[in-house]
């Protein structure tokens, strides 16, 4: 009985059939019409329809007025490497440029902004350029430097003051003001940070050299002392402003940051040194397969900054198994090739 019921149930017409094969629908499946959006409605990608707020919009300024809105999606490609750094009441910005290619942009920055140089000179290997003294506004500035000042903040003097970084070819640049009147740390990084925006959207093309400050010191701040086989850095600079540096160089090269003390100079790291990359990649996949668990090849090292007078000696040491004498020199070398 159970045998004429399956044989009823699927018969010799399988199209007919109670429980027929639905395996190859699909090739007899028709296209469905494009669904039909209301009148009222809109069929825009979400990342279309819904806009950053404050993006193209003007928007109100610090102290009254309107200025333009924080630019959105406006960034140019730029060469050059620009990052602003804090530590504590420490502020600048490290650019990749040399000192004679930034001056002339602080220049033209000052100029687009409506301030004005009012002397410039050299002390100590610096550069500095000091402004001529202006007031704060309530009304609308184009100005992206005045508009963070209230009129009752009285004559503000600003000065800048540029000198080469860490590595030769590279800038440092930082901001005070003279006279009784102080900037806060606000106000430090608001309008540096405004010519590191400025600095990453100007055209590339041709770069004016500055030569009023060609006969800055140029010379390299950071070199290399060699001790039983190992080498040290030499850096003139102090500890806060190499340590900030050095984390992003060995963010930059993959390096695990464990754990890190800057007010003893420390920094416990994980890397992998480059031949031992080159061994791990050689490995088929079938031998990894057959091991199952293969060591990574991570070393444990410890960066040690000591301050000697008015340089800082920066060390590697192994501080695990795996960690070698080769990692603990490449590791100094990509530090003084990426300081800055």
């Amino acid at each position: 009985m159970l045998l004429l019921v399956l044989t009823a149930c699927s018969g010799s017409n399988p199209d007919k059939a109670a429980l027929r094969d639905r395996q190859l629908d699909y090739q007899t499946a028709s296209v469905e019409s494009r669904l039909k959006v209301p009148n009222d409605l809109s069929d825009e990608r979400i990342n279309e329809a819904l806009l950053i707020p404050g993006s193209g919009q003007m928007s109100p300024g610090v102290y009254g007025g309107k200025f333009e809105a924080p630019r959105v999606g406006t960034t140019r490609v730029s060469a050059r490497r620009i990052q602003h750094y804090q530590v504590s009441a420490m502020q600048w910005l490290s650019i990749s440029d040399d000192p004679s290619t930034v001056y002339p942009e602080i220049e033209r920055f000052l100029v687009q902004n409506g301030l004005k140089i009012s002397k410039a000179g050299q002390f100590n290997g610096i550069q500095l350029i000091q402004l001529s003294p202006f007031e704060g506004i309530t009304d609308r500035s184009e100005s992206r430097v005045i508009r963070y000042f209230s009129p009752g903040t009285g004559s503000i003097t600003l000065e800048f003051s540029l000198e080469p970084g860490l590595r030769t070819g590279t800038t440092e640049v930082r901001l005070n003001s003279i006279g009784e009147k102080q900037l806060d740390a606000f106000l430090i990084s608001r309008i540096l940070g405004e010519f590191k925006y400025y600095l990453e959207n100007i055209e590339n093309g041709a770069r004016t050299v500055s030569s009023s400050i060609l006969l800055l010191e140029t010379g390299p701040r950071t070199s290399t002392l060699r001790i039983d086989g190992s080498n040290q850095l030499i850096i003139k600079a102090a500890i806060p402003r190499v340590y900030p540096v050095a984390l992003d160089v060995l963010t930059d090269i993959g390096a695990e940051i464990i754990s890190g003390d800057m007010n003893k100079g420390l920094l416990n790291i994980g890397y992998v040194d480059k031949a031992t990359k080159l061994q791990l990649a050689s490995i088929s996949l079938v031998n990894k397969a057959i091991l199952k668990v293969i060591d990574d090849g991570r070393a444990e090292y410890q960066l040690q900054m000591e301050e000697t007078g008015d340089d800082v000696v920066l060390r590697v040491l192994s501080a695990g198994a795996g960690s070698s004498i080769i990692g603990v020199n490449e590791l100094i070398a990509e530090l003084q090739k990426r300081l800055f």
